[in-house]
């Protein structure tokens, strides 16, 4: 439901978000859209999520997308977002 970006660092960036229901959240990323090559996931359903992308490159754009399951095994994937200018 919520985004945001957070705790930048040198090479990193948190995405916080929060559900309506525990879901368990997983965030393909890349530097296009047409190749999200890495992932970042949480192994735990919960409805607040912090979720650390790593190995962020200087002067780079970034873009991702965000995948939910329920306990049920139901996912939703989100739409492609550009949201971490590096």
């Amino acid at each position: 439901k919520n985004i945001e970006i957070n705790n930048i660092s040198d090479s990193q960036a948190t995405i916080a978000g929060t559900t309506s229901r525990a879901r368990q959240i997983s965030i393909e990323y890349g530097v296009s859209p047409t190749n999200l090559a890495s992932t970042a996931a949480t192994n735990q359903f919960l409805d607040q999520n912090n979720i650390t992308l790593s190995n962020l490159l200087e002067d780079t754009s970034y873009y991702f997308r965000i995948t939910a399951t329920d306990p049920n095994g139901a996912v939703k994937k989100s739409e492609i977002f550009n949201g971490v200018n590096y």
